[in-house]
């Protein structure tokens, strides 16, 4: 059994504690896209308790998700309640799903179809926020959560900072005692105003091809914040998700990938492992949160980053990323690279 125990903790000063560098991310055992399999446009109650059962197992001590997964809270709540397991718990109001318009994506053989990511609204107000906390305490079967993120969109994420209603809500949270840690996942123009908060984590979107976010890993770090990475394996472009791809020629980050893909001889698992490896390699990123729906890719992470040991290709691979011009757009943004009907996308 793979085992996430060897890797070298990082200390989270505002945490008061260390943390292992890889994290679940749960978007994909509750919210209707991403990878699922042949029942649902997610995974069966027990491939997400065998899942979340399994990250717990192997070490990991982050656990992300957010009002906006739909059963995903309800899932952790049910299969590994916070009062019965030793982990951080990272939950995010202010975004709600609105469910794939597409009517294909309501057919439950789905295999091979492609299902369009739906969209989401954003509410931000001190109402909307201690409505989603109050869900979340519910669903989650907890009196205090852990950790809670405003989930921000990147267009209108300054204005909300600037206003301030919504990060002084989850400071007034914080001091009732019904969150103990707060903080920002969003990325880009608006981390500057995150930063300079008075919070304890970050979370955004930082990759071996999208290096867009690099200056505020340090700035974070240097405040004492936990440093959470999302989007490591660029949303399954650095996976074998981008096999199908990758003669497209508007395929985004297209010359990078295709050339990092030479460097390893067309072996996707090496690709994955070297973009982990790319991650790891930072000391000051804290969590790299990788998303799974089946417990095989939990444990293929978790392996692939135990037996990295080729420091000269992996830095032969940021040169050739490097070399590429970076897109503005984060690769969250590529929704249809989200959809494979069996690889896991993180």
């Amino acid at each position: 059994m793979a085992d996430a125990h060897s890797l070298n903790k990082r200390f989270v000063p505002k945490l008061g504690q260390s943390v292992n560098f890889l994290g679940l991310g749960t978007v994909e055992l509750g919210r209707d896209w991403g990878i699922a399999g042949t029942e649902s446009l997610h995974p069966s109650e027990e491939i997400a308790q065998a899942v979340l059962e399994a990250a717990i197992d192997r070490g990991f001590d982050i656990i992300d998700t957010a009002s906006s997964y739909q059963l995903s809270e309800e899932r952790i709540g049910r299969y590994i309640p916070r009062n019965e397991h030793n982990y951080l718990l990272i939950t995010k109001p202010g975004e709600h799903s609105i469910k794939a318009s597409d009517p294909r994506c309501k057919v439950k053989s789905y295999d091979h179809i492609y299902c369009k990511k739906p969209g989401g609204i954003y509410d931000f107000s001190k109402a909307a926020i201690l409505n989603d906390i109050n869900i979340s305490l519910e669903k989650l079967k907890v009196s205090q959560l852990d950790i809670v993120l405003l989930h921000l969109a990147n267009e209108t994420a300054v204005e909300i900072l600037k206003k301030g209603e919504a990060l002084q809500t989850l400071h007034e949270l914080k001091k009732a005692g019904k969150i103990r840690f707060i903080g920002v996942s969003v990325n880009g123009d608006a981390l500057d105003l995150a930063i300079k908060e008075n919070i304890d984590v970050i979370e955004f979107e930082y990759s071996l091809i999208n290096r867009n976010n690099e200056k505020y890993i340090k700035l974070a770090h240097d405040k004492g914040m936990a440093v959470i990475i999302r989007g490591g394996l660029g949303t399954g472009l650095l996976t074998s998700a981008v096999a199908k791809h990758l003669d497209d020629p508007n395929l985004p980050y297209g010359n990078k990938i295709r050339h990092l893909m030479k460097l390893v001889d067309g072996n996707y698992d090496k690709l994955t492992q070297l973009s982990l490896a790319f991650l790891y390699r930072n000391e000051a990123i804290s969590t790299v949160i990788v998303g799974a729906d089946r417990v095989f890719y939990v444990d293929k992470d978790i392996q692939l980053l135990n037996t990295f040991n080729n420091n000269e290709l992996l830095d032969n691979a940021i040169r050739i990323a490097d070399h590429y011009p970076t897109p503005e757009q984060f690769t969250e943004a590529m929704g249809e690279y989200y959809f494979n009907d069996s690889v896991s996308s993180n």
